[in-house]
C-alpha cells in the first residue's frame, strides 16, 4: 500500500467540520484494512456533506451519481425540514451548484421530479463570451462532467472531418486566475451560430444524470432530496446524542473524582499520615480507601496529586467547581433524554456553518470571475483574503459600514457611506441583461453576481480611495 507521504495532504480550515466530534464517540469504529489502526464507520459532518460534494459510485449491479449543491443552501433546507416536514424544499434549494461553474437550464417541474425520486436529469451549458477585438471565443465555465482535454479533442476532431470551418484555432489558455478555452475564429464567422453548433455537436453542453442511490443500514436504497436530508437528520441526531452522553460521563467521571477529593478535605493531617506511614507503595491505595471511604479510582486521583498541592486552599479550590458540574450534568442529562433539544443543537450547529457559506463556495467563484473580467481581482483578493475572511455575514457588513469609505460616481463627486451606496444600489437594480450591457465605469461601481447574491463595488483608483461591500439577500 502506499506510504503516508503520498497519501496525507493538507486539509482546509472547514474540513474541521468534517472530523468535529470525531474523538466524542459521535460515530463507529473498526478495524482499517490491516488491523493495525481503527477508523470511523462514518465521518461526523456537521452538515448534509453528501449532498454538497458532488460524487459517483459503481459497484456491482448499482450505481450511484450525486449532484453538488451550494452549502448554504444546503444548511438553510435542513433546517427548514427540521422545523416544518412540509417545507417546500424548491424554494431554498432552488437547483444543483457545481465547482465548474456552467449554466444550468432550468426546468421546475424536472427539478421537482429529481428533487422527490432521487432519479432524472438536467443539461448544464459552458460560459462564453465573444472578444470582438481579438475576433474569438472565450470559454471560461464548462459542464461538470466533462473536461477541457475532451472539449479541445472532439472540436479539433469536428475541424479535421469538415463538419466545423469556423474555427481557425483552438487552445486551452487555463492559468491561475481561472480556466478559459481560446477558440480563434476565421473572418466573417457569427459566433452566436458557431456555439450554438458546437453546443450541440460537444460536450459544451451535457446531461448530467442523477441517481441518488445511497446505503441505509447496510442496503441499497434510491432516495429523494427530502428523504435523504430526513436520513441524515436521523444520523446525526444519534451521533449528537453520543456526543452528548460522552461529554456526560466525562463530566461525571469528574465530579467523582472532586468527590472523593473533598473527603480528605476533612483531615488533610490524616491523608498525609496514612501515605507517610504506609510501608510499602501497593498499600498506599488500599490504605486511602480504607480510611477515608472512597474508591480505588478517587483513591489513585489522591495519591498522584503533587505534594504542594495537598493544601486547604487547592483542595477546597476543585471541590467548588462540584456545583457546576452537577449543574451542568443536570443539563446534558436533560439533553440526551430530549429529541427536541437535540434538534435544536443540530440547528444551531447548521445556522454557525450558514454565515461562512455565505460567501464561500460557488459565490466567490463568480464573483471571482467577475473580478478577472473586470480588472477587480486584487480589490476582491483583498476582501475575501485579508482582514474579511471568515467572518460571519453581520459582522463583514458591519465592519466595512464602519470604515465610512468614501466612493465617488465619475458624474458626482458628492461621498457617502456604505449605507447610502447599498440604498442607492437597491434602487438601481434591474435586470441581469441591464447590468451585463453596462460598461467598465458602470460595472467598477455596481456588479450583480446572482438574481438573489448580490456585490456591490465601491472604487475609485486615482484618489486611493476603495470600498467593498457582499450584500446576501
Amino acid at each position: 500500500y502506499a506510504a503516508p507521504r503520498y497519501t496525507e495532504a493538507k486539509l482546509d480550515a472547514f474540513c474541521a467540520e468534517l472530523f468535529r466530534d470525531i474523538d466524542t464517540d459521535a460515530v463507529d469504529f473498526v478495524d482499517n484494512y490491516d488491523g493495525e489502526m481503527k477508523e470511523p464507520t462514518l465521518l461526523p459532518t456537521t452538515y448534509p456533506n453528501i449532498l454538497v460534494s458532488a460524487n459517483t459510485g459503481i459497484a456491482v449491479g448499482m450505481a450511484s451519481n450525486f449532484c453538488g449543491f451550494n452549502l448554504a443552501e444546503v444548511c438553510r433546507t435542513t433546517i427548514e425540514l427540521i422545523k416544518n416536514p412540509e417545507h417546500d424544499i424548491i424554494s431554498t434549494l432552488p437547483a444543483p451548484d457545481f465547482t465548474t461553474g456552467g449554466d444550468l437550464i432550468y426546468d421546475e417541474a424536472e427539478m421537482r421530479a429529481i428533487y422527490r425520486t432521487g432519479r432524472g436529469s438536467f443539461k448544464v451549458r459552458a460560459k462564453w463570451a465573444y472578444n470582438k477585438k481579438d475576433n474569438l471565443i472565450e470559454i471560461t465555465e464548462i459542464p461538470y462532467t466533462t473536461t477541457i482535454e475532451a472539449i479541445i479533442d472532439k472540436i479539433a476532431e469536428l475541424v479535421k472531418n469538415g463538419k466545423v470551418r469556423e474555427i481557425a484555432d483552438v487552445r486551452d489558455e487555463t492559468d491561475l486566475s481561472g480556466l478559459k478555452i481560446a477558440i480563434d475564429l476565421k473572418r466573417g464567422t457569427d459566433p452566436e451560430k458557431l456555439m450554438a453548433k458546437l453546443m450541440k455537436m460537444t460536450t459544451l453542453q451535457d446531461s448530467f444524470s442523477c441517481n441518488f442511490n445511497v446505503l441505509i443500514a447496510g442496503m441499497p436504497r434510491v432516495l429523494g432530496v427530502a428523504e435523504l436530508l430526513d436520513e441524515w437528520t436521523a444520523w446525526r441526531t444519534e451521533c449528537v446524542r453520543r456526543r452528548v452522553f460522552f461529554d456526560l460521563n466525562k463530566k461525571k467521571d469528574k465530579l467523582h473524582l472532586l468527590l472523593g477529593l473533598r473527603k480528605i478535605l476533612l483531615d488533610i493531617d490524616k491523608a498525609i499520615k496514612i501515605i507517610r506511614e504506609t510501608e510499602e507503595d501497593a498499600n498506599v491505595i488500599p490504605n486511602l480507601m480504607e480510611g477515608f471511604g472512597i474508591d480505588k479510582i478517587q483513591a489513585e486521583f489522591i495519591a498522584d496529586i503533587r505534594l504542594r498541592n495537598i493544601n486547604k486552599e487547592y483542595i477546597l479550590k476543585r471541590t467548588q467547581e462540584t456545583e457546576a458540574l452537577e449543574n451542568e450534568i443536570k443539563k446534558l442529562e436533560e439533553i440526551v433524554k430530549s429529541k427536541a433539544k437535540i434538534r435544536n443543537i443540530i440547528i444551531k450547529e447548521l445556522e454557525q456553518i450558514t454565515p461562512s457559506a455565505r460567501y464561500c463556495g460557488a459565490y466567490v467563484d463568480k464573483l471571482l470571475e467577475l473580478s478577472r473580467r473586470y480588472r477587480l481581482q486584487k480589490l476582491f483578493r483583498e476582501a475575501l483574503d485579508g482582514n474579511f475572511a471568515g467572518l460571519p455575514m453581520e459582522e463583514l457588513i458591519g465592519k466595512i459600514e464602519c470604515m465610512n469609505s468614501v466612493v465617488a460616481d465619475d458624474n458626482d463627486q458628492r461621498s457617502s457611506t456604505m449605507t447610502d451606496l447599498l440604498t442607492d444600489f437597491y434602487g438601481r437594480m434591474g435586470t441581469e441583461r441591464q447590468y451585463l450591457d453596462w460598461g467598465f465605469d458602470e460595472l467598477n461601481r455596481y456588479v450583480k453576481v446572482n438574481p438573489k447574491h448580490y456585490v456591490v463595488v465601491g472604487a475609485r483608483p486615482s484618489a486611493g480611495k476603495t470600498a467593498f461591500a457582499l450584500q446576501v439577500a
